[in-house]
């Protein structure tokens, strides 16, 4: 009766630990945008992602096995019916390249299934993220970069930032 329940208790563990999802806070981004074919230039400062109502629009991550998870934005003003869940696979090989392309061995590549879109991570990885969700703000120059054809957002938690590299719109 013990192995039984023991048995069953594990069972149910792994299923809620390998269905749990993370949510963080996008504090901070950069844009840049493409033009003609041709890449612009980073924002100079970061932008704080605090919306009209006081909010900032959430990353949730959620692994699905060692390479695949899940992703979505979720708005600063609520999503009702929320974004669905798009699949988002590890590629080791775009990871390399990406290395030795921006000498940063900290980059780790990953492309949405069925679409020509990456995220990249940088001094941390999603893997970390979907672990725990506090390491956002605990790794030390922990950034994100989500990727289109025609542009990029830069993000980061703003752990790190100093008054003077963040780009104001309003003074509180």
């Amino acid at each position: 009766m013990k192995k039984t329940l023991f048995i069953i208790f594990t069972i149910v563990l792994s299923s809620v630990v390998t269905n749990a999802q993370q949510e963080f806070e996008l504090d901070y981004f950069k844009m840049i945008m493409k033009t003609n074919n041709k890449w612009g230039k980073w924002d100079s400062k970061w932008t704080l992602g605090e919306f009209s109502n006081g909010k900032n629009m959430k990353f949730v991550v959620k692994k699905i096995d060692d390479s695949t998870f899940g992703v979505r934005y979720i708005s600063a003003y609520g999503d009702n019916p929320p974004e669905p869940f798009k699949e988002i696979i590890y590629d080791p090989i775009e990871t390399e390249k990406t290395r030795k392309n921006y000498l940063n061995p900290n980059l780790t590549v990953y492309k949405y299934k069925g679409e020509e879109e990456y995220i990249w991570t940088d001094n941390i990885t999603l893997n970390d993220i979907a672990k725990d969700s506090s390491k956002w703000t605990t790794t030390k120059k922990a950034k994100m970069y989500a990727w289109t054809s025609d542009g990029g957002l830069l993000y980061t938690s703003g752990t790190n930032l100093k008054p003077e590299q963040i780009k104001y719109y309003y003074q509180p």
